[in-house]
């Protein structure tokens, strides 16, 4: 099993450190190319080909989102990937 640390942090800020500004990422795990546990940093750290690879995510909490929100991943999210 391959484990890609992604961010580890509780949000994404810029904090000081002794060289300077460094950015710490929300947390974000790649699990063997094609899983994700939580998925705060799928779009700051992952490359379009790795975002693809995807095939399951495990969330450990939710934000609140909008019922439009729903309506448009659904009809947006690709029906290819949903089928696997």
């Amino acid at each position: 099993m391959h484990i890609h640390v992604l961010g580890c942090h509780g949000a994404d800020q810029l904090v000081g450190g002794t060289a300077g500004l460094v950015r710490q990422e929300s947390c974000g795990f790649l699990i063997d190319g094609s899983m994700l546990l939580d998925a705060g940093t799928i779009g700051t750290r992952l490359t379009l080909a790795e975002q693809r690879r995807i095939r399951f995510v495990l969330l450990s909490h939710l934000l609140s989102i909008t019922s439009r929100a729903c309506r448009h991943w659904s009809t947006t999210w690709p029906k290819s990937s949903m089928s696997r």
